[in-house]
């Protein structure tokens, strides 16, 4: 499949890059600046920027595309009260205009020249539980959570991602195009998650602290592909958002003793057993839906 990719530039692109090669597909770049590391050499390449809609669609004409894959966002609040950003009227909004008004971009060129598949790095901020600007703790109705569980989203960021599931949804009913949101957690590289293994390590003090999964730029590289491939063999639903993390959490006591401890409340509103280190979140339609798995865990370096 010849493949559109934003987001070029930064790790999980570089990621995407590769995995799409080796899985036996043709990136086609779309990044404001030139691509010249590794992969990326003697692609074919778009210069153009998501928050500009005639580049969107004027430069995916005729060029054959199957999917559009589009990891390109603002990936925290640029409007958070009291932050250098603030008060800074041009880069204030940015988190809004780049996760919405891009998306919407991107959405009407593939709608435009007849792109079927379009597949979107979310986020499971899109939740609610990140950016909690009360500082009140997420509500949680039961465990785990999963794609049918209430949102309660506060921030900019939080609701661009759930804004963009919206959108995703409405272009999928209303134009029969195959729309994805992956609800990725955390993604951490494996310098991260070796660093990180230490302070991952120490004991929990709170469950909210320990709440918010984690994927590595491996699976979650692999879950896109593995869902622009069902969605192309037609085995999804016109829409779908899913989690994508480990079936591991960054906590170093077992999920369901960290429950007991914190959260004894919830005993009586878990839909399953979670075993293990199992995430709070759960990542089990991904698994129905696509046959993805994750293969990496910040464990080994303890």
């Amino acid at each position: 499949m010849r493949v559109l990719l934003t987001g070029v530039n930064g790790r999980l692109g570089q990621w995407l890059i590769k995995d799409l090669i080796k899985c036996g597909h043709e990136p086609v770049l779309f990044t404001r600046n030139p691509v010249e590391l590794g992969e990326a050499k003697g692609l074919e390449q778009i210069r153009g920027d998501i928050n500009d809609l005639k580049t969107c669609v004027e430069s995916m004409k005729g060029r054959k595309l199957d999917a559009i894959i589009h990891p390109a966002a603002k990936p925290s609040p640029t409007d958070t009260v009291d932050s250098d950003s603030w008060n800074d009227y041009e880069t204030c909004p940015l988190t809004m205009q780049t996760n919405i008004m891009g998306l919407y971009n991107m959405l009407q060129g593939a709608l435009r020249n007849d792109i079927g598949i379009f597949v979107q790095t979310g986020s499971n901020c899109a939740t609610g539980h990140g950016y909690r600007i009360t500082n009140t703790d997420f509500p949680i109705i039961y465990l785990p959570i999963d794609e049918e569980h209430p949102v309660d989203v506060e921030d900019s960021y939080s609701y661009s991602k759930y804004a963009g599931e919206i959108l995703l949804d409405s272009y999928a009913r209303s134009y029969g195009l195959r729309c994805y949101a992956i609800r990725s957690g955390w993604i951490l590289n494996d310098e991260t998650r070796k660093r990180m293994a230490p302070r991952f390590s120490e004991p929990v003090k709170s469950m909210h602290s320990v709440l918010n999964p984690w994927v590595s730029f491996e699976d979650c590289s692999m879950a896109h592909i593995k869902i622009m491939e069902c969605a192309a063999n037609k085995a999804l639903p016109l829409y779908a958002a899913y989690y994508c993390h480990a079936d591991d959490t960054v906590a170093s006591e077992p999920t369901m003793d960290i429950i007991k401890k914190f959260r004894p409340d919830l005993l009586l509103r878990m839909k399953s057993h979670l075993p293990g280190y199992a995430p709070f979140m759960s990542n089990q339609k991904l698994k129905d839906h696509t046959g993805w798995t994750h293969n990496h865990t910040w464990r080994v370096y303890i």
